[in-house]
């Protein structure tokens, strides 16, 4: 019961910090707003990772996908991880945290996802 209870505050708190993290994302300043600037794809980037961020913290919320939603929530921390690294501009240990806690999520949830993330799993096991 107890591990249940921790891996669903873990949800809730990943998916706030998502949540939060893609709307400030979509503000016109800020420190994430830099990050973007000097990746240099423009602000159609920065829009759709924030549709991201803010569908994927829902789903972590409301259980609907909570192991696709993770597994690509991991992608977009990983890549925000080493954009942070790469260009030297904000503080890569928010995109580390949320690596950490969508990681996570994603493991203890391994069994839910489709055969096309994970062949081990799914439908396509036999």
């Amino acid at each position: 019961m107890s591990r249940c209870l921790s891996i669903f505050v873990l949800r809730v708190a990943t998916g706030l910090a998502f949540i939060l993290t893609g709307f400030s994302s979509l503000t016109e300043s800020g420190p994430i707003q830099n990050v973007f600037a000097a990746v240099g794809f423009g602000d159609w980037l920065r829009y759709t990772i924030a549709a991201i961020e803010i569908a994927g913290g829902t789903a972590l919320i409301v259980a609907r996908g909570v192991a696709v939603a993770a597994y690509f929530l991991c992608l977009v921390s990983l890549c925000a991880l080493i954009s942070h690294l790469v260009t030297g501009v904000g503080n890569p240990a928010a995109a580390a945290a949320l690596l950490m806690g969508a990681g996570l999520i994603t493991w203890t949830h391994r069994e839910r996802l489709p055969s096309f993330i994970d062949p081990g799993t799914g439908a396509a096991q036999h």
